[in-house]
């Protein structure tokens, strides 16, 4: 009977290690399993022997490169994951921003405004996202150049921007976008790059446009033969008029052109209150900063939604990507979808939330891009909290 009562307890024994090493490897915590289960290409390696696993949740969360993997028959990731090269995940703070308003005088000044060659205006405006009346000041020179100061953006041009503009066409959608014929790499007879960025750096500090806070997006090199070469092939594709081409196309035509986005704490900001004019593979929606740089200076730039950042004294620690992809599979992964879907980009990026109030939230978020079969929605964007890994559905618009 003994024997029988032994053996007995022998078998529950067996039968509850078996369960208990069957829980554990059906619970191992995520970075131990990453590329089994979602095939990442990480830089973080299997810890299992190694670990301390009383102490696992104090190890630092690493982010994926690439994620591939696919959750259902119509929803699946073939995704880029961008974090910014300088964006540091120990020494990351919460922060809040305003809007960095520009200063008038300060604008005019440096492009040499004055009322003897200038026609200047100024007229009190409402309707803007910030709310109530807002000064803008409009200043026309005789030779055709236009300097405006708005409350939140700044466009000034040289009269003869206008063949630049009708010639170098970085428009998405239109049939006539020719940006990829100009080189991203080589450098202009006038200045090298490396020199005309730092004419930019010196300069713009004038305007409080500190070259240390942006991150660039692109920059074409302008040159001669191509000028004329697309000046002529638009106009005739019809897009302009004989009179309205440039009469004498000169060396001091050439230039860089720039688009660049502001940079805090290593992640560029999401300047807009919403996705709605966001395109990310347009360097005019992205950008917070055009300027065309040639032998002259600046002949033009474009200033929009420009912030100052104060840090505060609390660190914060990002939510493990495999959180986000729950939210993520959760709303378009767990249901039948009419048409494929693919997440094909995720891009960490900082959010600064209410525009309109003078002092913003600013938020760590993970904008994601979906491509769709869907004729209306080819493109989504879902915006997702980086720490808390929720949906951030006042960030989102869908066309």
């Amino acid at each position: 009977m003994k024997i029988k009562i032994i053996k007995i307890s022998a078998f529950f024994f067996i039968c509850f290690i078996l369960l208990g090493i069957l829980w554990y490897r059906t619970h191992l915590p995520y970075y131990s399993v990453y590329e089994k289960s979602y095939n990442l290409d990480t830089v973080i390696e299997s810890k299992e022997d190694s670990i301390n696993k009383k102490n696992i949740d104090e190890l630092p969360v690493e982010f994926p490169k690439r994620v591939e993997r696919e959750v259902s028959e119509d929803f699946s990731y073939n995704a880029d994951i961008i974090v910014g090269d300088k964006f540091d995940k120990n020494q990351f703070y919460q922060c809040t921003a305003v809007l960095r308003k520009p200063d008038p005088q300060k604008w005019m000044d440096f492009f040499q405004v004055d009322s003897e060659n200038w026609e200047i205006s100024e007229k009190e405006t409402g309707g803007t996202r910030h709310g109530g009346l807002k000064k803008e000041i409009d200043c026309f020179s005789k030779t055709g150049d236009v300097l405006y100061i708005g409350w939140d953006n700044v466009l000034y041009a040289v009269d003869d921007m206008k063949y630049i503009n009708h010639t170098f066409n970085q428009n998405l959608y239109s049939p006539t976008k020719n940006n990829d014929l100009f080189s991203k790499d080589s450098d202009l007879p006038f200045e090298n790059r490396e020199e005309n960025w730092n004419y930019l750096k010196e300069n713009l500090s004038k305007l409080d446009i500190f070259l240390d806070e942006s991150v660039v997006i692109s920059v074409y090199s302008l040159d001669l033969n191509t000028l004329q070469e697309q000046e002529e092939v638009r106009f005739l594709d019809g897009n302009f008029r004989a009179e309205e081409k440039n009469p004498l196309w000169n060396s001091r035509d050439e230039g860089y052109y720039y688009f660049l986005m502001q940079e805090y704490q290593g992640l560029p900001i999401f300047k807009y209150e919403s996705t709605a004019k966001w395109e990310k593979e347009d360097d005019r929606t992205t950008s917070a900063i055009e300027i065309y740089c040639t032998e002259a200076g600046i002949r033009r730039i474009w200033l929009e939604y420009w912030f100052d950042f104060q840090k505060t004294d609390q660190k914060i620690s990002l939510a493990p990507f495999d959180k986000i992809m729950e939210t993520i599979d959760k709303k378009y992964g767990s249901v039948k979808q009419d048409y494929e879907m693919i997440v094909t980009e995720c891009r960490l990026m900082l959010y600064p939330k209410n525009i309109g109030k003078e002092k913003l939230e600013v938020l760590p978020v993970w904008l994601c891009t979906i491509e769709s079969d869907d004729p209306y929605f080819k493109t989504i964007y879902l915006s997702i909290h980086a720490v808390t890994a929720e949906e951030v559905y006042e960030m989102e618009y869908y066309t």
